[in-house]
């Protein structure tokens, strides 16, 4: 795996202000790419309609393709990660 110096060295030092390493980070994420996380978008338009902006959610696919269609200049992009549905844990009585 390549990953800019840049990155590295930023993503090292952003874990270890943390209390964290960048093993242990990219370990996490992995677990949460195999379990079914993904990262959605939300749009926000910053033009209002009726004094409420329009909000779409739940926006999936390639950065670049969302920005063509939600482009910057109208709209704020959000990202989100969202983790797999699971079943819920009960607590015993």
């Amino acid at each position: 795996m390549r990953i800019p110096d840049a990155e590295w060295d930023a993503g090292h030092a952003k874990a270890q202000s943390e209390g964290d390493n960048l093993t242990n980070v990219l370990r996490r994420l992995l677990e949460g790419y195999l379990a079914g996380h993904r990262i959605e978008y939300r749009a926000t338009s910053k033009h209002l309609v009726n004094g409420e902006p329009h909000v779409v959610s739940g926006i999936v696919g390639d950065l670049d393709d969302i920005t063509r269609l939600y482009p910057p200049s109208r709209w704020v992009i959000e990202e989100y990660d969202v983790s797999a549905p699971r079943p819920v844990k009960r607590k015993s009585a």
